[in-house]
């Protein structure tokens, strides 16, 4: 074998050694291996030089324009050298580019497709083009160049050169196919384009109909496009060819379900199991009971589960859940005390069994549940119920001082805090601390609407129109369409003050967003009340009650009947509405006030 020959099948076996990422040979002994061999070519003091060249300065080595080489052989080695020491130094391009010098000349694939994978690696797409196009030259029948560049080529939009490709290289298939279409079908999946998808997973299907793995990709596909009837014919063909796929029997449920055929996905799921008998797809079958409420079964199912998995903390948390939702407390203790004692969801656990001790009036175990929660989503939710707790006792002043040791870092919540806490100020009547509290805030976030709404409605509370309506007029400068807005400052103008025209227009606003709210209909009825068209105001008020029983739209409509003229119906509305709603202060002064 001639010294070139060796080279070529030292780097050939050294590039399948990369591939299957066995540990690469150091790059010293490389260069010492390679220097062993130039030196049956040329003389050590006329190759010494350059390998320092290439060692200290790779891009000037590289791109010396005129270096005089003895033979083929040596110039085949040094564009070898240089094109390895730029892989190393992360010079890819460089690297592609006298590898495919090397893989042209010496027409060897292996070298083509290593510049492929590299200028693959380095994301350089016109390079792996280029370069995969040149190992096709050399292996036309190599699957894998084929199947990169069809990759390449889809993912910069050329689909139908992609399809070409992709054609090519199934054709070249025999034995197994099944690695490669395993590999399309990745790539596909990826696809932002789905029509070009579908397209070529269509053109698999011609050439491999009974094949189960494009078939299942193909219905996943036709889901991710919503075609569920397609996507269920497919699924149908994969489950008629393995009738326990994997994944097959979860996606057909699901799309059963999508198609709003939950039972028959149940039933069908049901009888699955009774034939094979499988986790994951029993954990499924779980999920989907609790969609339909089928909290009962769901338990039996989470309880199978648990016999085959007693430590997995998900089906801790699902069985206690489960058992709070149909009120088996023991059960649902049981569960949770099992999941706290364990590492990975002990918060969740000890917020819930707060929520128990609540359920049990033991507030001051509830207390220590949550005061354990110290981390986790139910962190902030439990600090709060501990305030709601202490607000229970009677304890305002105890609770606010709580609020103001709860640690968080997220500016959000610090500010829910601070709202939490004005919110509970104002429902103790105590508005002055509250509307200092959004002062304070609003000062450090002047456009924050949620903060202006609260001040405006803690405003009118204290009878200060002037800062309510300035800070709804805010509101709409932010948001002109603000419905909750646009509602509440003119139903606040239409009962507080004489400016009904006003307050039309800000309602007309309103019920032009949405004419379905019982708020706005309420509001639209009470100002046509005012300005004293009585038979539309009952109109409106009649809707806003059948949309929603509510004593204060009660109260309005006995008042607006009973201008009408029509007071047995308005005596009707309030008794009936007295009935549900006796400790109503706003229903009650209406009736003192008719009915004395």
């Amino acid at each position: 074998m001639s010294v070139y020959s060796s080279l070529l099948e030292y780097f050939s076996v050294r590039m399948r050694l990369f591939y299957r990422h066995v540990e690469v040979i150091t790059l010293t002994i490389l260069v010492n291996l390679l220097v062993g061999c130039a030196n049956e070519l040329v003389q050590p003091n006329k190759i010494e030089p350059r390998q320092i060249a290439i060692k200290e300065n790779i891009q000037e080595a590289a791109t010396a324009e005129s270096i005089p080489f003895l033979s083929p052989e040596e110039e085949f080695l040094y564009k070898i050298l240089v094109a390895e020491f730029a892989g190393q130094r992360e010079q890819y391009t460089l690297s592609v580019k006298y590898l495919l010098d090397v893989a042209e000349s010496s027409q060897n694939p292996e070298f083509a497709e290593r510049a492929t994978r590299i200028a693959l690696y380095a994301r350089e797409y016109d390079l792996v083009i280029e370069a995969a196009q040149l190992w096709i030259e050399i292996a036309p029948n190599d699957p894998d160049a084929r199947q990169i560049l069809g990759g390449v080529l889809l993912k910069q939009g050329h689909t139908e050169e992609a399809i070409q490709q992709l054609e090519m290289m199934l054709n070249y298939l025999k034995d197994n196919p099944e690695p490669h279409i395993e590999a399309v079908i990745a790539l596909l999946e990826q696809q932002h384009d789905q029509v070009s998808a579908l397209k070529i997973t269509e053109k698999l299907l011609k050439k491999y109909p009974n094949n189960a793995t494009i078939l299942f990709a193909y219905a996943r596909l036709l889901t991710t496009a919503k075609k569920f009837t397609q996507a269920v014919s497919a699924v149908q063909k994969v489950l008629k060819l393995v009738p326990n796929h994997e994944q097959g029997i979860p996606l057909y449920a699901y799309l059963l379900e999508q198609q709003g055929k939950p039972e028959e996905a149940l039933r069908w799921l049901k009888q699955i199991l009774s034939q094979y008998p499988n986790d994951e797809w029993r954990l499924t079958y779980a999920r989907m009971l609790i969609s339909e409420k089928n909290y009962t079964e769901s338990i039996q199912q989470f309880k199978l589960l648990l016999a085959s998995y007693p430590e997995n903390t998900d089906i801790l948390y699902y069985l206690g859940v489960l058992s709070l939702q149909i009120d088996d407390i023991e059960q649902a203790k049981h569960y949770l005390q099992k999941l706290e004692q364990t590492d990975e969801q002990p918060d969740s656990a000890r917020y819930l069994l707060g929520q128990i001790a609540e359920i049990e009036e033991d507030f001051k175990q509830a207390k220590v549940w949550y005061q354990d929660v110290i981390e986790g989503d139910h962190y902030l939710e439990a600090q709060i119920r501990i305030v709601a707790i202490l607000v229970q006792e009677n304890q305002v002043n105890e609770a606010i001082d709580y609020l103001h040791k709860i640690e968080v870092s997220d500016p959000k919540d610090k500010l829910a805090l601070i709202q939490y806490e004005a919110e509970l100020l104002t429902e103790q009547t105590r508005y002055p601390e509250a509307i200092a509290i959004y002062n304070k805030a609003i000062q450090a976030n002047p456009d924050n609407i949620d903060l202006l709404y609260l001040r405006a409605i803690t405003a009118e509370l204290m009878g200060n129109l002037i800062l309510m309506e300035e800070d709804f007029r805010k509101i709409l400068t932010l948001d002109p369409k603000n419905f909750n807005t646009l509602n509440a400052l003119g139903y606040t103008l239409v009962d507080r003050t004489d400016r009904y025209e006003e307050a039309y227009q800000f309602i007309k606003q309103a019920y032009d967003l949405d004419s379905n709210s019982f708020y706005v209909l309420d509001s639209m009825g009470w100002v046509l009340y005012r300005q004293g068209q009585y038979t539309q105001a009952i109109e409106y008020l009649e809707k806003a009650l059948v949309a929603h029983d509510d004593p204060e739209v009660a109260a309005h409509l006995g008042e607006a009947l009973w201008a009408n003229g029509e007071r047995e119906q308005a005596k009707d509305v309030w008794y009936k509405a007295q009935k549900t709603f006796p400790e109503n202060k706003k229903l009650q002064k209406t009736i003192q006030r008719y009915l004395p």
